[in-house]
C-alpha cells in the first residue's frame, strides 16, 4: 500500500511537470518573451510615387513611412537606383548627378522601408524631370550706333528672352562713362561728350533674363562733330533726378539739369504758312496739319523685304537706303509749303535739336511747334552697322531711338532756310 501510494505521488508530479513545460514554466505559443504578440505588420509608405523635379539640381524627394516599431531604415533598388543616394535614416533621395531633361525626362527606382523587426515594404517611385530655360536672351539693338557730341542720350538696350523681366548691366572699356537703366536699358552718358575730347566709347553690355541666363554684346558709341561755330543749344532740362525719380539737388548727378550748358532756343513762326524758323541752326519746320497726321514708311515693304532678304526677296543691301515709292523722304521731296519745294527728311542730329527736355507729351515748344503728336518721328539718318534701321525722335519724352525701316512713323519735313 505504501508503495502503491509513493508511485502515485511520482505519476502526479511528471504530469505537473509536463503542463508546465518541463521546466515549471508556462508556454507562450506565438507571444514575445513578455508575454505580449510580435509585431508582423510590415510599414506604410506615406511618400508620394511620382514626384516632378526641376533639371539642373540635385534634390529628389523624401521617402516616407509610418511604423510601430522604430526605428525604420529606408533603401533603393532596381531601375534607375544607381543614379541616387538615399539617406537610410531620413530617406532623402539625391541625384548623384544633377539631370538634364534634354538627355533624360524621368526616372524609375523601387524603394523599400524596413522596421526595427525586420518588415519590409516596397514602393516603385518615378521622377519626372522639367524642363528648365537654358536659353539666353537675344540683343535686339544694334552693336555700334552713332550720336552727336553735346549731349548725354546714348542709346537703348533691347533684347528679347522667354523668360521676363530683362535685366541690363553693362562693364568694361568705356563703361564708367555711362549709367544704364536696369529695368529699361536706357544708356546715357555721365557727362556729355565732345567729339573734340573723345570720339568714340565702348563697353560690353550684359542682359541676363529671369533665370539668371546671360548674354552679352560689344557697343561700339561713335561720337559725330556739331558743325564748327553752331552752338549747342540748351536741351531744356533744369532739374536732375535719380534712378527713382527722385530730385536731386547737391550736384551728384552731372547731366544737363546740372550743367546748364548752350544757348537758350529762339524761334518765330509764321502762322500764315505754318512755318517755324529756329534763328540758331537758321533751319526753317514744317509745321501744318499734315504733321500731325501722316505717316509714312522709310522704306517701301517691297524694298525693305529686298535690304533684308526676307519673304522670298535675294537680298540686296543696295535696297536699305533706297527710298523711292510712299516713303517718308518721297514725302518731304515732294512737299511745297510756304512757296518752298525744297524740303526733305531732318538728319538725327537736326529732328534731336528742337526736342525740349523741360516738356513732356509732347517735348517740344508747343507755343512756336503747335502742331504735334507725342509719338515718334522720322529722321534721314540710318544706324551704323544695322542698314535695316533708322534713327527717330519720340516726341513724348524727347528722346532718340531707332526702329526698323517697315516701320510707319510721323514726318516732320525741314529745309535750310536762307
Amino acid at each position: 500500500m505504501r508503495e502503491m501510494m509513493k508511485w502515485l505521488v511520482v505519476g502526479a508530479l511528471m504530469v505537473l511537470l509536463s503542463a508546465c513545460g518541463g521546466g515549471g514554466t508556462p508556454q507562450n505559443d506565438g507571444d514575445d518573451s513578455n508575454g505580449t504578440t510580435a509585431d508582423t505588420t510590415p510599414p506604410t509608405f506615406t511618400s508620394p510615387t511620382t514626384v516632378t523635379v526641376a533639371e539642373n539640381q540635385t534634390n529628389a524627394l523624401t521617402l516616407q513611412a509610418t511604423d510601430a516599431s522604430t526605428p525604420i531604415t529606408y533603401s533603393m533598388s532596381g531601375g534607375d537606383g544607381s543614379s541616387f543616394t538615399v539617406d537610410s535614416v531620413t530617406g532623402v533621395v539625391t541625384f548623384n548627378t544633377a539631370p538634364d531633361y534634354e538627355i533624360k525626362t524621368s526616372y524609375t527606382f523601387t524603394a523599400t522601408v524596413t522596421d526595427a523587426q525586420g518588415n519590409s515594404a516596397t514602393q516603385s517611385v518615378t521622377v519626372a524631370i522639367s524642363d528648365v530655360d537654358e536659353i539666353a536672351p537675344t540683343f535686339t539693338s544694334p552693336t555700334t550706333v552713332t550720336v552727336a557730341e553735346n549731349q548725354t542720350n546714348a542709346l537703348t538696350l533691347q533684347a528679347t528672352d522667354a523668360s521676363r523681366p530683362i535685366t541690363y548691366s553693362m562693364s568694361g572699356g568705356d563703361s564708367s562713362s555711362f549709367t544704364v537703366d536696369s529695368a529699361t536699358g536706357v544708356v546715357t552718358f555721365e557727362t556729355a561728350p565732345d567729339f573734340e575730347t573723345k570720339d568714340a566709347y565702348g563697353f560690353t553690355a550684359k542682359a541676363t533674363d529671369a533665370v539668371g541666363n546671360e548674354a552679352t554684346q560689344d557697343i561700339t558709341i561713335h561720337i559725330s562733330d556739331l558743325p564748327e561755330g553752331q552752338a549747342p543749344k540748351k536741351t531744356g532740362q533744369t532739374k536732375s533726378y535719380d534712378a527713382s525719380g527722385t530730385e536731386v539737388t547737391d550736384g551728384s548727378i552731372k547731366d544737363d539739369g546740372f550743367y546748364q550748358k548752350g544757348i537758350a532756343p529762339s524761334y518765330t513762326r509764321d502762322d500764315a504758312n505754318n512755318i517755324v524758323t529756329d534763328h540758331i541752326t537758321g533751319l526753317q519746320w514744317q509745321d501744318d496739319a499734315n504733321v500731325s497726321t501722316v505717316t509714312k514708311l522709310w522704306l517701301t515693304q517691297t524694298n525693305y523685304d529686298i535690304c533684308r532678304g526676307q519673304n522670298g526677296q535675294t537680298q540686296d543691301t543696295s535696297k536699305c537706303t533706297d527710298t523711292s515709292g510712299d516713303t517718308a523722304v518721297t514725302y518731304c521731296s515732294s512737299l511745297t509749303l510756304g512757296g518752298f519745294a525744297d524740303w526733305r527728311l531732318p538728319s538725327i542730329d537736326e529732328l534731336m535739336y528742337i526736342a525740349d527736355r523741360s516738356k513732356r507729351n509732347p517735348a517740344i515748344d508747343t507755343s512756336y511747334f503747335t502742331n504735334v503728336v507725342s509719338s515718334y518721328y522720322w529722321s534721314s539718318t540710318t544706324v551704323v552697322g544695322n542698314e535695316g534701321g533708322a534713327w527717330d525722335v519720340g516726341f513724348g519724352d524727347g528722346n532718340g531711338d531707332w526702329y526698323y525701316k517697315s516701320n510707319s512713323h510721323y514726318v516732320r519735313c525741314v529745309r535750310d532756310g536762307q
